[in-house]
This record gives structure tokens, sequence and C-alpha cells, in this order.
């Protein structure tokens, strides 16, 4: 049987959908899975062993046979869409039909609380949402009636040898002993989600009030669009905290975190790197669901006290906002009981 996964974006998302494989595995033993992703999504996907091919989708786009037995087509994208309905007749998630992206039955309620759901009424049940993004990625290819527990389900990211390497080769390189608790601190978001940020200002608060604890090295981490932000950071902070960079590829950046034994992030492609890499994840929300995030049992979300949450606005007038209202000392006692959670106090 050959069955073909579509899911292109965003990185993290595809990241986190790896939570399938295992089911589909224990579904089907005998399978062949593939998967079509963007180009950039493509590396988070190397190095697993439930894939038998990964393609990025201008490469499966240049095949000239797509005959699979199941296609499952995660993406409320035209695209994405267009792609499984060309590429099989079998498809569970979403296609393409009279110039629209349609859910089948399985997937109609993932559909509802998306953007291409019947609005207003699909914020609203995004709002009143209680499943994990796992749990409603498991009803839409129809394994949600298995009995299935998180261990059935993690998220898969397998580390090369060489990665491995390059994690030990830079705590060597910094110093950080294997009786060190590292801290990694990834409070920017990126450009888009202005209010999936936490402020500087309260960052190097934090930073600094951490630093005062014994056998802690903290790490600073962000994409290229942290850049400006994380290197004042470093300007106030100096040798407090280590610089991961911000211009690493997908596979080091998975490597730096790797280092970690607690990540202190915003809802990113960095906490589900630290989720799959089974980290003791603390992560803060304000416009994007904190029920769709499966944390297995190891990392503690911060959710502020306000009504609005889950709103998915990219700008916002509330004052103060939901990111203003998180404080540091609520951010210290996460971490304080996530030390503890390793046994180091």
């Amino acid at each position: 049987m050959k069955i073909l996964i579509i899911k292109l974006a965003a990185a993290g998302d595809v990241l986190r959908t790896t939570s399938i494989l295992l089911p589909l595995k224990s579904a089907y033993p005998a399978a062949s899975i593939s998967w079509v992703t963007s180009k950039t999504a493509k590396e988070l996907l190397l190095n697993n062993p439930y894939l038998e091919k990964v393609y990025a989708i201008e490469d499966f786009k240049a095949q000239n046979s797509f005959n699979y037995d199941l296609i499952i087509s995660l993406d409320e994208d035209e695209e994405a869409a267009r792609l499984a309905s060309n590429a099989g007749r079998n498809i569970v998630g979403f296609y393409f039909e009279n110039g629209k992206v349609l859910p089948i039955e399985t997937a109609r309620n993932w559909f509802n609380i998306g953007a291409l759901g019947e609005k207003p009424r699909n914020d609203l049940l995004k709002k009143e949402n209680k499943k994990t993004y796992q749990e409603h990625m498991l009803d839409v290819i129809g394994l949600s009636n298995k009995g299935l527990s998180t261990v059935d389900y993690p998220l898969i990211y397998n580390l090369t040898e060489e990665e491995k390497m390059f994690t030990r080769e830079f705590k060597k390189k910094n110093n950080i002993s294997d009786f060190d608790v590292v801290i990694g601190f990834n409070t920017g978001a990126g450009e888009r989600w202005q209010y999936k940020k936490w402020p500087l200002e309260k960052t190097c608060e934090l930073i600094l009030k951490t630093a005062q604890l014994t056998k802690v090295k903290l790490l600073l981490f962000g994409g290229s669009e942290e850049k400006s932000r994380n290197e004042g950071i470093v300007r106030r902070m100096g040798n407090i905290i280590i610089d991961t960079g911000t211009n690493n590829t997908l596979r080091d950046f998975g490597a730096l975190v790797n280092c970690c034994d607690i990540l202190l992030t915003s809802d990113s492609l960095a906490m589900h790197i630290g989720v799959a890499l089974k980290k003791y994840v603390i992560v803060f929300f304000g416009p994007t669901s904190y029920a769709e995030i499966e944390l297995y049992g190891r990392g503690k979300k911060i959710i502020p006290e306000m009504d609005c949450l889950v709103c998915y606005k990219q700008r916002c007038d509330f004052n103060p906002n939901c990111m203003d209202s998180i404080s540091v000392d609520t951010m210290y006692g996460a971490l304080s009981e996530a030390i503890k959670s390793l046994g180091r106090s």
C-alpha cells in the first residue's frame, strides 16, 4: 500500500503533523509512506524512519505518475488540495472541486474552526475548541477511535549523529557541562504575530533574575526576523547569556535546541522542536490556541487571564495586551518549577 501525506506549511505545523506517522504505521504496517511539503519544511522530515520518501512540492510535481492508494491531504490550501485531487482518488482531509477547497466528512470539524470556515462562527468554535492539534489530525485520518494515548502519537524529529556531535561541540565550546541546567530563551516570534512576542524589557529582566541561580547556563534563540531584537538583548545582557545566532539552518537550529534542558518559548517552530526533542517546554500564549498545543506531560502553558485570547489578530489596541499581562514573576516561577522537576534545585 502506498500512502502520500500532503502537508506543505507552516514549518511548525509540518513538524507537529509527524504525530500521525506512528498511528499510520500501526494501522498499515506494510505501507510505504511518502510526504510532500515545502522546500524549507522538508529539512524537518529528514532522518525520519517512518517515511520512505520526502519530496519538496516542486520536485513532486515534476513526476509523471502519482499512483497512491491513500492521499492524506491536511492543508486547507488551494495548491495542496489541487495536488491531492490530482494524486489519487482515495483522499482524506481536503480536496479541490468546483473552484473550492472542501473537506471530507472526517475533516469537517477542523475545517469549521479554520480560516475557511463560516465567519464569525469559525472564530467562536476556535475559541471553544478543547482538542489538541494531534487529536484533530487523528480525527481527520480516521484513527481517533483506536484508543490512542499521547505515547502513541509522538512528534518525530530525529537528529543525525553529525547533529548530535554539533550539540556536544557547541556545549564544549561554551563551557556547558552535564551538571549545568541549560535554559533556552525564545521569546520572539517573527514579524507576522506581534502578540506572540513577550516584551524585550521583560525578557531581559527575567534573564537577569534567572542568571542568579547556581549551575545554570542561558541560551538565546531566534530566527532571521529576530536578528535586531536578539542583538538588543545581547547588548544589554553581555556574557550573561550565550547567543546561538539567528541565521542557523533548520537542522542546526534543532541541534542547538537539543542543548537545552528547559526551553521558554513563544508558540513557534522552536516550541515544536523542543516538544519533539522531549525537552521541558514552557510556552506562553496570546492570540493563538493554547488548547491545540500538546506538551506530552513535559512542560507548562502560561495563559493570561483574558477573555480575548485565541483571537488570531495581528494587531491589538488592548492595554495591557496579552503579552504585557504575563509578569516576570510568573515566568520565573515556571522556570523554578521546571528546574525542580529535573531534580536540580
